[in-house]
């Protein structure tokens, strides 16, 4: 009888699981989330929003399942590549994530979110020359971006990048 729903139906499906999870109750968007995507098993977007409701109820490798199915379905999103890198990070997947977020910004290049992100993660993995590099590119898109200049110089000075320091 689900599958006799009418499109519209499944769509409010998907948005009341999205709202639930936006309203920070996330085994009600589960719930929700797990009904859209398994009616429409081709939907990369209920099913990334799964992986987001998942991730947000600590559920990170069922989370990361479904945002890679996501993948998979919609290659080539930048907002499913993130939200992927997001969850290997979280479950201290580094290098999986620092691939991911690097596959984001061959999407988009210019994604401040994206860039913020990876450099976030190259600096906790001690990779503090590619983080500057980011930080860089960061502050080209954003120059009045909050402590950016400051966590520039320190990054640069935990790589010894004490060549490229302005005089």
């Amino acid at each position: 009888a689900a599958q006799k729903l009418v499109p519209l139906h499944l769509d409010v499906v998907h948005m009341l699981g999205v709202a639930h999870m936006a309203a920070h109750q996330p085994e009600f968007a589960v719930r929700l989330l797990r009904r859209a995507a398994g009616l429409r098993p081709t939907d990369a977007m209920a099913r990334m929003n799964l992986g987001l409701a998942l991730h947000a109820q600590g559920n990170l490798m069922e989370a990361i399942d479904n945002l890679g199915r996501a993948d998979k379905l919609q290659t080539g999103d930048l907002r499913i590549n993130y939200n992927l890198a997001n969850a290997l990070a979280d479950a201290g997947k580094v290098q999986d994530a620092i691939r991911r977020y690097e596959a984001a910004l061959r999407i988009q290049p210019d994604c401040a979110e994206v860039l913020h992100a990876l450099g976030n993660l190259l600096r906790d993995s001690g990779a503090y020359a590619e983080a500057a590099s980011c930080c860089e590119r960061l502050l080209q898109l954003e120059p009045g971006r909050p402590r950016g200049h400051g966590r520039l110089v320190h990054l640069k000075a935990r790589a010894c990048l004490w060549s490229t320091f302005e005089r």
